[in-house]
């Protein structure tokens, strides 16, 4: 379904993930991520044909896809950590910005 002739769909991707977030469930019409998050962390580990086929899709055409990357984080909402506190998740509110140590 992300696939197709062996190229990452990364407008697919993104258009699922907005599907998803105008999706009412139970009143509530926000998008909660985390389990999908840590499930797909367990088969990212596990599995070593869709690790690679991941790592395959961030490079895909000799690139790095930061700009695809970077944009489906922007549509999703933070997500707790997979371990720890959970009071700390991430809180990004729009474009990912350097952090203020990196910027000159």
């Amino acid at each position: 379904m992300l696939f197709k002739d062996d190229t990452f769909q990364w407008a697919r991707l993104e258009n699922l993930i907005t599907l998803a977030a105008d999706v009412p469930s139970g009143g509530n019409t926000s998008l909660d991520l985390s389990e999908t998050v840590v499930d797909g962390a367990k088969v990212f580990l596990s599995d070593e044909y869709i690790r690679n086929a991941l790592i395959l899709a961030l490079t895909q055409d000799d690139r790095l896809h930061v700009e695809e990357v970077r944009a489906l984080l922007v549509l999703c909402p933070p997500v707790a950590p997979l371990c720890g506190d959970p009071s700390r998740a991430s809180t990004h509110q729009g474009p990912l910005e350097a952090p203020s140590s990196a910027k000159r």
